[in-house]
């Protein structure tokens, strides 16, 4: 019976950990594209009142970093929109039209 239990508990485990590694990859995915862009956006925006010549390259990263996490933005749509968000917190209008064509 203790065997049994045992066995159950294994499998139980195992069926979870993948699981885990699942959501754990995604949340990782999430984590990593968020920051990236939270990072690029402060930074064009901090650059572009000192230097406004240098705003152009800054919204290169930006993009680049967007066509870096591409697979991630086609799984989920609603990372255009946090960019979006972005864009109206540091004023960033520059990119609005090329994100609106993304989500078109």
């Amino acid at each position: 019976m203790i065997q049994q239990e045992e066995e159950n508990e294994k499998k139980f485990k195992s069926k979870n950990k993948e699981k885990f590694r699942q959501v754990y990859s995604k949340l990782e995915k999430d984590v990593d594209f968020h920051h990236k862009m939270a990072y690029r956006f402060e930074k064009a925006y901090r650059l572009g009142k000192k230097q406004p010549d240098k705003i152009q390259m800054m919204n290169m990263e930006i993009l680049e970093c967007i066509a870096e996490h591409s697979a991630y933005v086609e799984s989920d749509p609603m990372s255009l929109f946090y960019c979006l968000f972005f864009c109206i917190v540091y004023n960033n209008d520059n990119i609005v039209e090329f994100l609106r064509t993304l989500i078109q």
